[in-house]
């Protein structure tokens, strides 16, 4: 911000606009304007996405005990199902990769610690809460393989083992500071 900057916006006498993009105190006194995208807030962020990653790792063994309980060996054979759930699973990994990309992207343009890029520091932890999403909702698609299609064990696996994979690949890091 320039000094004609300061003036035209104090000549007005519009001071909160001035506060509010400096990100100071609030000319009342009452609020404060923190800042959004600082390493601080990064870290608490990174910190909160970690745990989620650790509370969703042993979801993938879980989904795998919940259907083995009480069932039988299941069919081998490939019904619709089976190629549905496949179908979908592909889908939604490659969405997430796409959406995960274009979002994490922008943070990597932006350095995400600026606080005048806040809304890039929120694309990149959208873009690691969504794709954490996707990888434990190709677990619940063996889960569905092995109750709702009655498929094997090893069919089901096929989705534990991609689930395992993408929650390891896709594991929350902190965002490029450029």
């Amino acid at each position: 911000m320039s000094v004609g900057d300061v003036t035209s916006i104090a000549g007005t006498g519009n001071w909160r606009a001035l506060f509010n993009a400096e990100g100071n105190v609030d000319p009342c006194g009452s609020k404060t304007y923190a800042l959004q995208g600082s390493p601080h807030q990064m870290e608490s962020t990174i910190k909160k996405l970690r745990l989620i990653w650790w509370a969703l790792l042993p979801a993938i063994p879980l989904f795998a005990w919940l259907a083995e309980i009480g069932r039988s060996s299941g069919r081998s054979a490939w019904t619709w199902g089976h190629w549905l759930a496949i179908g979908f699973s592909v889908w939604s990994i490659s969405g997430a990769f796409r959406l995960r990309g274009r979002l994490l992207r922008n943070s990597k343009e932006k350095p995400v610690d600026d606080a005048a890029n806040a809304k890039s520091a929120k694309q990149w932890e959208a873009g690691q809460v969504f794709s954490l999403g996707v990888a434990v909702g190709v677990a619940c698609w063996g889960l569905s393989i092995r109750i709702a299609f009655h498929g094997t064990l090893w069919q089901a696996s096929i989705f534990y083992g991609t689930a395992a994979f993408l929650l390891l690949l896709w594991t929350p890091r902190m965002p490029p500071s450029t």
